[in-house]
């Protein structure tokens, strides 16, 4: 696989969009697509209606059960066109027996309903991965595009059967008024030419509706390796390394020889043309050497002027101030209550569940009180519900329970983070206080990195966050979020920012900044 060949743009894009990207590939490969999963799904549904002609809805319901069969055809196109590898029909229909082989059990039976199949197939087609190898590619594959994938399965079913009603209604409108039929009945007599034609109809829309499916799905595969793999990162040095080799096999003896020449002949005309002269006058005071200093209204002052202006004005543009909502659930309280009372709610619970299950008759009594069975079918489905929710996303309970959980875990602090010392008897006893001396002694980096080890000190110390010496900063920031403290988040966050501007940006904080901070810190950290 050459990245540089690849004919689309390789840049991150939501899943939304590499669906639309798909269609539009969809339709500029329109025929090649079409024919390799019409043509041997056509075989196989005429091969089945002339051996059943009495039941002909089997070679539909055959067709439909060889999809994932039939949709490989497309994705092989697909995935060599992506990368302009001239690839038709007849050279894919040759090699459909090899296609067909790898996975087919498999794809024929637990994974046939699969909801995400168009997204899955690349890593049995393409990639050929089975086992635990294919599982955790999945789970890898799946953050943030499962979803979108689902929907594509159930939008394409969507789409597939409002083309089939569209198709059958229009020929109801072609027929006169005056001929009284009863459409329902003639779809319904199984002898009848209707369901032939119903059938060909719904084979031929599923015809039509499958290469878009199968070639939005690979390109949701295509943009999620984008992302993981930095295709577009690649392609750039890629780029750049063929340019630069193509400038070095341009440079030739006479190349090499051709700046010497210039060089020289630009020494020889400074020496000959002559140079002004400044006089020791007032309007351009003399400097050591005889050359004039460079003071505030000179070009060189006004140059650098410009210049921190004109930086100072892109650094504030929009392209520096992106702001970013992230909305989720996080749990709100900090410390964990022990109530040694069981809850109003449980007990409450536990009553109606006994209530309810001692007017269990057996299965004699459904026809004396069929509601009451109602119930507790529904009741089941409650307790089913919840376990389902709680097996799935048992990881997020787990990280929930961990971080809020003091002691369960003991976890050894680190010494430092970020080459910061933030063990405790390192710390001064009264933070803000040392903090604003070194502030007016105009130590200001020494100021702020104080107050932010404090910071880390006291989170770790006092608050009990269990921080990794791997960490970074925005990450410190993000396990403190999970807490639900809004204002010792907002605290974190603020310091957190003003730390990274010094200390990556080297801009100094406000003097209001960091007395704001420094009245804020018994607030936030009463302990500390």
């Amino acid at each position: 696989m050459d990245l540089s060949k690849i004919c689309i743009n390789a840049r991150t894009r939501s899943p939304w969009e590499a669906i639309d990207l798909g269609v539009v590939l969809a339709r500029a490969w329109w025929l090649p697509l079409f024919l390799i999963w019409f043509v041997p799904a056509f075989i196989i549904f005429f091969s089945v209606s002339a051996i059943f002609p009495d039941y002909n809805w089997v070679a539909y319901l055959l067709v439909w059960w060889l999809k994932p069969l039939l949709d490989r055809g497309p994705l092989y196109i697909a995935s060599r066109r992506l990368f302009n590898e001239p690839i038709g029909f007849w050279a894919a229909f040759t090699r459909l027996p090899s296609l067909y082989r790898h996975d087919v059990l498999a794809w024929l039976t637990f994974r046939r309903f699969s909801l995400t199949r168009s997204f899955d197939m690349p890593l049995t087609l393409l990639e050929q991965l089975r086992g635990k190898a294919r599982g955790s590619r999945l789970s890898v594959l799946h953050r943030q595009y499962g979803g979108v994938a689902y929907w594509l399965s159930i939008i394409c079913l969507h789409i597939e059967m409002f083309l089939i009603i569209g198709v059958v209604s229009f020929i109801v409108l072609m027929v006169p008024e005056n001929i009284e039929l009863d459409y329902w009945q003639l779809m319904l007599t199984k002898q009848d030419a209707a369901s032939w034609l119903y059938n060909v109809f719904a084979f031929l829309m599923m015809c039509l509706v499958a290469p878009f499916y199968t070639v939005c799905g690979f390109c949701l595969y295509i943009s999620r390796r984008i992302d993981l793999e930095a295709w577009d990162i690649e392609i750039r040095f890629r780029h750049l390394s063929a340019e630069f080799q193509k400038r070095q096999s341009l440079t030739t003896p006479n190349a090499k020889v051709l700046p010497v020449v210039l060089c020289l002949c630009l020494t020889g005309w400074l020496y000959l043309v002559p140079q002004p002269a400044y006089a020791q006058d007032t309007a351009y005071p003399a400097a050591a050497g005889g050359m004039p200093e460079v003071t505030e209204a000179s070009p060189r002052s006004v140059l650098a002027v410009n210049a921190k202006k004109h930086i100072v004005e892109i650094l504030a543009g929009e392209e520096f101030h992106q702001i970013e909502t992230v909305s989720g659930w996080r749990l709100k309280n900090i410390e964990q209550k022990r109530e040694e009372e069981i809850p109003e709610w449980l007990i409450t619970l536990i009553e109606k569940l006994i209530k309810l299950f001692a007017g269990f008759d057996g299965p004699d009594g459904v026809w004396q009180n069929p509601m009451l069975y109602v119930e507790y079918v529904l009741w089941g489905l409650f307790f089913l519900v919840i376990a389902i929710v709680i097996f799935r996303y048992r990881e997020s309970i787990r990280f929930y329970v961990r971080q809020t959980r003091k002691g369960k875990i003991e976890v050894e602090a680190p010494d430092s983070l970020f080459g910061l010392d933030v063990r405790k008897e390192s710390l001064p006893e009264d933070v803000p206080l040392e903090v604003l001396k070194l502030w007016q002694q105009e130590l200001y980096r020494e100021a702020v990195s104080l107050l932010y080890r404090s910071l880390l000190g006291a989170l770790i110390h006092h608050h009990q966050f269990e921080f990794s010496a791997s960490d970074t900063e925005n990450e410190c920031v993000s396990i403190v979020k999970v807490r639900g403290n809004d204002e010792l988040s907002d605290y974190v966050q603020k310091m957190t920012s003003l730390w990274q501007q010094l200390a990556y940006g080297h801009q100094l904080p406000l003097t209001a900044e960091i007395e704001s901070l420094c009245s804020s810190w018994t607030e936030v950290f009463p302990r500390a």
